[in-house]
């Protein structure tokens, strides 16, 4: 495989979309979502600017003309150059010939399934199942409804491609949902891991709170406390903790990973601050009588981990400290 300049896949695209002449970036930006790109590459309009800049660099596309109107600021207009033209064609030409290893975030869970109860584990490959069905039927008339219309095959070839993947993956979820509900799997499962710890793996969780600031989050060894400053304002610090012996490149390297280390959702550390901040921001334009429900798992005599018994508690010990003269009756 040949190392090229740039790789990211927008790039690609813009490569292609030049093709038919010279366009300013935010025509790019349109046109690729005019035509759906945007379901098969992430951008937005920062990475288009950045991609455009990097092919610029890199020699595959250079600034045809400045335009300037009363309307509008100062834009440049870009064009695919010589050497452009034949990356464009090369970096395609291997991606259709040679497939690759694209390491896709379910193959991931897939490789780790047998850490979860077996029903557990065919409970949310059902709920998977589910959506896949869901976006199958959805894409299917979507599909339908433009080859009626007339578009030519080609125009919806990614899409009749997400369409096998749909099918097989949905093929392959519903019988691997029958072999979790097998005797002997179940069996082998309970023996290597044994009832009472297989409970403490999935009915624990990992992470305590020390009322009414303080985390203890196990799994990435960090102390995370929080002091409200004013009703918009708090204050989050993280504390991780490492070994006192470390050397400064060790050091770095573990305060790098604290900082930007994935969860599902992306960068864990920076998304969690986040999400507290957009979650103040929405409450503080809730009325008065507003209320939250926390209310997951409360009819369960056993709560599990991502149920939410510890925020009830939490804002039951804040009620009681804080004097509040109303009840669970008086809400309701």
């Amino acid at each position: 495989m040949v190392k090229r300049k740039v790789t990211n896949p927008l790039a690609l695209a813009v490569l292609a979309f030049l093709m038919p002449g010279p366009m300013h970036p935010y025509e790019l930006g349109r046109r690729l979502k005019e035509t759906g790109k945007d379901k098969d590459i992430k951008f937005n309009r920062g990475s288009l600017y950045m991609v455009v800049e990097q092919l610029r660099k890199a020699g595959f596309v250079g600034a045809q003309e400045t335009v300037r109107d009363t309307q509008r600021p100062e834009r440049t207009v870009y064009a695919l150059t010589e050497e452009g033209r034949a990356e464009l064609y090369e970096w395609l030409a291997e991606l259709v010939s040679d497939p690759a290893h694209e390491y896709p975030q379910f193959g991931v869970a897939l490789s780790l399934l047998r850490v979860l109860n077996p029903g557990e584990a065919a409970d949310l490959l059902s709920r998977r199942l589910t959506a896949l069905t869901a976006e199958l039927d959805e894409l299917g008339q979507t599909v339908r409804t433009a080859t009626d219309g007339g578009l030519p095959w080609v125009f919806l070839v990614e899409d009749n491609y997400r369409l096998a993947l749909l099918d097989t993956e949905s093929r392959f979820v519903a019988e691997l949902i029958q072999s979790l509900h097998q005797p002997d799997y179940i069996k082998a499962w309970q023996e290597q891991f044994g009832v009472e710890r297989a409970n403490r793996m999935l009915d624990y969780t990992r992470t305590l709170v020390l009322f009414p600031n303080t985390l203890f989050i196990e799994q990435r060894r960090v102390i995370r406390t929080t002091f409200p400053n004013a009703p918009d304002q708090s204050d989050v610090t993280g504390y991780p903790l490492m070994p006192a012996i470390d050397d400064p490149v060790a050091r770095k390297q573990r305060l790098d990973i604290y900082l930007s280390f994935l969860g599902p959702a992306g960068f864990a550390t920076p998304d969690d601050n986040e999400v507290m901040e957009l979650i103040q921001k929405n409450c503080a334009g809730l009325p008065d009588n507003a209320m939250i429900d926390c209310s997951r798992g409360m009819t369960s005599p056993h709560p599990k981990p991502q149920d939410e018994a510890q925020m009830r508690a939490f804002w039951r010990e804040w009620r009681a400290i804080m004097g509040a003269d109303f009840s669970p009756a008086d809400i309701a």
